[in-house]
C-alpha cells in the first residue's frame, strides 16, 4: 500500500498552539498518530553525544493511506484547518505539503523524527532504535512508541517528568491518568514508586504502556488498564499525574480527588497557558491548595496538594 503524507508547515506567533489545533484535526481525520518538527526544543547542557537533529520549521505530518477517500479527506484537512485557524488571522500562515510513500518506507520513515534527549537533570529518553551512551547518574529510558503518544519530547511530557522527580519519593503510590507510551509510569517507577497504575482510554496505549515497563525491567508493582479517566481506579494515590487536553483536565479534577490520599500531590498537563487559570479555578474550587505552575514553550503544568 501507497501513503500520503500530509505535511502542515506554521509561521505563527504562536506554533506549538497552533501545532496542537493541527494535531486535532489530524485525529478528528481518523490518524492515530502524528509527528511534530518543534525547532523551538532545547536539551538541557551536557545532554549526551548524540545530538539532536533539530527541524528548522515548525510542522505536523499526519499519513493518510492511498485510498478512494484521499482526496475527500485531503478537502477535509483543509477547510478544517481554514475553519480553525485561518490562514493570516494573528499573523499567521501555514503551507500544506504533501508526498506519496511505498508502505516499506512508511514502516521506518516515522523513526527518523525520534532521537535520545534529555528531558532532566537525571533521565535521558531513547527510542529502542537508538544508541545512546549514558553517563553514571543518568537514567535511560527506552521507549517505543508504537502507535501511542509519548516519547518524551513534548514539553509537556518534559514538564510532568521534572514535576514526578520532585514530588515522587520511594514507598509511593502513583497514577498516571492517560498514560499513552507509559512514559510517566515509568519514571515514577524508576523514582522509587512501590505501587504504579496507568489508565487509558485506548486499550492500544494500555497495551504498549505496559510493553514498555517490561522493556525497562519494571516487572512488579506496576498495572496498565484500559479505562476512562479514574472511573475504574480502586486507590487512594500519593501522586497523580496527567497529561491530557485541557477540557480532559477540567473532567478530572471534579473527581480525582477521590482517588488521592490525603495530602496528595496532582500534577497535571497538556494545558496551554492562556487556559491555565481556568485550570487553577476548578482546582482550587475542589479545595486543592498550593497550587504552583511550570511553563515552557507557551505549556503549563500544575502541581498541586488534595487538602
Amino acid at each position: 500500500m501507497k501513503w500520503c503524507a500530509a505535511r502542515v508547515e506554521i509561521d505563527s506567533g504562536n506554533p506549538q498552539a497552533d501545532m496542537d489545533i493541527v494535531s486535532e484535526v489530524f485525529l478528528e481525520l481518523g490518524l492515530s498518530g502524528v509527528v511534530l518538527d518543534d525547532p523551538g526544543l532545547e536539551p538541557q547542557e551536557g545532554w549526551g553525544e548524540d545530538p539532536v537533529q533539530r527541524p528548522e520549521r515548525y510542522a505536523v505530518t499526519g499519513y493518510f493511506p492511498m485510498t478512494d477517500t484521499l482526496s475527500r479527506q485531503q478537502q477535509r484537512l483543509q477547510d478544517l484547518l481554514a475553519k480553525r485557524m485561518p490562514d493570516g488571522e494573528f499573523g499567521r500562515s501555514y503551507r500544506i505539503d504533501y508526498a506519496f510513500i511505498e508502505e516499506e518506507d512508511w514502516a521506518e520513515a516515522w523513526k527518523s523524527h525520534f532521537h535520545p534527549i534529555q528531558v532532566s537533570d537525571r533521565f535521558v529518553v531513547k527510542p529502542t532504535w537508538r544508541d545512546y551512551t549514558a553517563a553514571a547518574d543518568e537514567i535511560v529510558l527506552e521507549i517505543d512508541p508504537g502507535m501511542a503518544f509519548g516519547t518524551g519530547m513534548h514539553p509537556t511530557t518534559v514538564l510532568c517528568i521534572r514535576a514526578l522527580e520532585a514530588v515522587v519519593r520511594p514507598g509511593m503510590s502513583v497514577l498516571d491518568v492517560g498514560t499513552g507510551s507509559g512514559i510517566l509510569a515509568l519514571v515514577a517507577s524508576k523514582l522509587g514508586a512501590s505501587r504504579v497504575v496507568g489508565v487509558d482510554l485506548d486499550p492500544i496505549a494500555a497495551a504498549i504502556a505496559h510493553r514498555n515497563l517490561r522493556l525497562n525491567g519494571v516487572t512488579g508493582g506496576s498495572m496498565m488498564v484500559a479505562g476512562r479517566l479514574v472511573e475504574s481506579i480502586r486507590m487512594q494515590a500519593d501522586v497523580v499525574v496527567a497529561n491530557i487536553l485541557t477540557e480532559v483536565v477540567l473532567t478530572l479534577s471534579q473527581t480525582v480527588g477521590e482517588v488521592m490520599a490525603s495530602e496528595g500531590v496532582l500534577i497535571c498537563s497538556g494545558i496551554v497557558e492562556s487556559k491555565a487559570p481556568m485550570v487553577i479555578q476548578a482546582l482550587a474550587n475542589k479545595g486543592f491548595q498550593h497550587i504552583d505552575q511550570a511553563v515552557l514553550e507557551g505549556w503549563v503544568c500544575l502541581r498541586a496538594v488534595k487538602s
